[in-house]
């Protein structure tokens, strides 16, 4: 996945960024400025992807967004410890600690 995501990141910044550079050296044309144009809302898109992939690959990524989004419903408690309680590590407790083995 970071592969794949590093190759787009390349893919879309190396064009714009070959079209940036060679947009001033040449004489302003419409071809060239909607070149640009494209090449940078094409830039813009490396967002989206990531969000995209962080949606589908990121467990505690959509529990925090579920959270973010449902701050203002009456059952946001209910969900906010059923969230806690699956991410949460577990800590032995003060008896487990003091047993000798």
């Amino acid at each position: 996945m970071l592969v794949n995501t590093s190759l787009v990141y390349v893919l879309l910044s190396g064009t714009y960024g070959v079209v940036h550079v060679v947009w001033p050296m040449t004489p302003l044309s419409p071809v060239m400025t909607q070149l640009y144009t494209v090449t940078f809302t094409l830039l813009q898109l490396v967002y989206a992807y990531n969000f995209c992939v962080y949606l589908i690959t990121g467990k505690q990524f959509r529990l925090e967004l579920r959270k973010l989004f449902h701050c203002c419903t009456p059952h946001r408690a209910a969900e906010t410890a059923d969230d806690d309680a699956a991410l949460r590590v577990t800590q032995p407790t003060r008896d487990q600690a003091d047993t000798n083995v």
